[in-house]
């Protein structure tokens, strides 16, 4: 679900992003070694594994952080 405005009668009103998937390609590919899954970007990484954000955005910086089981590799394209 994406966030939308709504005009003076209660509609929303949707622009070209609201009818993207959440799962369109972001600045990352992620490779999930656990599964061998591979993810557009990183919320999508973290909607699947329910790993914080901020943990994973630490972890792609190179810190040393809990992923919870869910170690990634970034693909490069």
């Amino acid at each position: 679900m994406r966030f939308a405005f709504t005009d003076e009668n209660g509609r929303p009103i949707l622009t070209e992003k609201h009818q993207e998937s959440l799962d369109t390609r972001g600045s990352y590919r992620l490779y999930l070694v656990s599964s061998g899954g591979v993810f557009n970007s990183l919320n999508a990484f973290c909607r699947a594994t329910k790993v914080p954000k901020k943990r994973a955005k630490r972890a792609l910086n190179g810190e040393q952080v809990d992923l919870m089981g869910n170690e990634f590799v970034v693909l490069e394209d």
